[in-house]
């Protein structure tokens, strides 16, 4: 998957809106008013951050080597 491709399928989400509210070198993908997603725009490699329950990142991680949690307060 590119920025693009997952940029469209984000906004194909009712009620999901895009924007940079931090930088404009971060694309904040949000439902409503809460953040659900975050990538950089200036990147040579696609990353993005995606909110979830800690357990479910533990998870994740453990099952696929190229998801790295991140915990943040």
């Amino acid at each position: 998957m590119n920025l693009e491709s997952f940029r469209l399928y984000c906004l194909e989400n009712p009620g999901v809106t895009a924007e940079s509210p931090y930088s404009l070198s971060t694309l904040v993908f949000k439902v409503m008013w809460e953040i659900f997603a975050l990538t950089g725009l200036d990147s040579p490699a696609f990353l993005v951050n995606l909110k979830c329950a800690s357990d479910y990142a533990e998870e994740l991680s453990a099952a696929y080597s190229t998801i790295i949690p991140r915990h943040y307060e």
